[in-house]
């Protein structure tokens, strides 16, 4: 490593991501309800401001040294059975896109939407869960990283309203994240790798916004699969936590620095 990991320098690179998202968004993007509109809304609201964030956060992780704990976590979690709780996010995100009608949707529009979902799950992921989530392991715990993490992660939602979004609504969108990004952050200690975790977010953010478009989803399943997640969040967070053995000091930095 560069430079040893510290929370103040993962959150550099947070501030760094959301302030590049926030400008060009209010500078080029549409409102946040109608970012998937088009392909052009795509473009305009996701591909191009996330693009440049996700940009800064890299050159950031490269300066840093990184990249070796970004991606991965020295061990997973010793409790196999807790990837049940990203099973079930996933699970409702199939659910969603069994509504859709796929033959209603245009092509370039379903192949721009993948790039740009996949996009936010890439910069989302390395900002929160990959470099943030190094920075805290260098300076706390990981009780501290797994809520300074998941809630800076949610706390980043809270922008939307300044892209249109009701304020109450953004607020509820701020909660019901929280619960999501710990999925995300259990998605990470059961694998051991960062990579599942961007994957998930992508297919979760796809699924939302296909369905909205072009689906019927179902409230009865969104009340049953958020429920659900709500029973299994907390003890699949306290068994992911559990004996993690990620804390990066001095030692650690200098022994990842000879990998």
């Amino acid at each position: 490593m560069k430079r040893k990991p510290s929370v103040m320098l993962g959150i550099a690179a947070y501030v760094l991501y959301v302030v590049v998202i926030v400008g060009l968004t209010m500078a080029i993007g549409p409102d946040y309800d109608e970012i998937g509109d088009s392909v052009g809304t795509l473009a305009m609201g996701v591909l191009l401001p996330i693009g440049a964030g996700v940009l800064g956060v890299v050159v950031l992780a490269t300066v840093y040294g990184w990249w070796g704990p970004i991606l991965r976590d020295r061990a997973r979690a010793r409790h196999a059975w807790i990837i049940i709780l990203p099973i079930a996010t996933l699970a409702i995100a199939v659910a969603n896109l069994a509504t859709v009608d796929f033959g209603a949707v245009d092509l370039t529009y379903l192949l721009v939407l993948v790039l740009a979902m996949l996009l936010v799950g890439f910069g989302e992921e390395l900002t929160t869960r990959g470099v943030l989530l190094v920075g805290a392991r260098g300076s706390m715990g990981e009780v501290g990283v797994f809520f300074v993490t998941t809630g800076l992660f949610a706390l980043m939602h809270s922008s939307n309203v300044l892209f249109g979004q009701d304020a109450a609504v953004t607020a509820q969108q701020v909660g019901v994240t929280f619960v999501y990004g710990a999925g995300y952050y259990v998605m990470r200690r059961a694998t051991g790798s960062l990579i599942p975790a961007m994957l998930m977010h992508a297919t979760w953010d796809f699924s939302l916004l296909l369905s909205d478009k072009a689906g019927e989803p179902s409230e009865t399943v969104a009340t049953l699969g958020m429920l659900t997640l709500y029973v299994l969040t907390i003890p699949c967070v306290i068994f992911a936590i559990k004996g993690a053995k990620e804390r990066l000091g001095t030692v650690a930095a200098a022994a990842d620095a000879t990998v």
